[in-house]
């Protein structure tokens, strides 16, 4: 219990880090991915190309999502 004591700072840094790192990398992408998701079916729509090529709706989405930040 005393070592639990001195080392409290550093167990509650650990712990914000992990949280943090779990909602930038978990919980942050998810809306990003919905979203981008609704945008590249309105553009392939919009565009008249949602029924030719599937492949626009890819293309669509993509470029959504590096825009965003996020690298796949």
């Amino acid at each position: 219990m005393q070592k639990l004591k001195q080392y409290w700072a550093i167990i509650l840094l650990v712990i914000i880090i992990l949280g943090g790192a779990f909602y930038w990398y978990e919980l942050r992408p998810i809306p990003i991915r919905k979203k981008c998701g609704e945008y590249a079916t309105n553009a392939a729509e919009k565009n008249n190309v949602l029924s030719d090529n599937s492949d626009a709706v890819i293309m669509f989405y993509k470029i959504c999502i590096v825009l965003a930040g996020l690298n796949d």
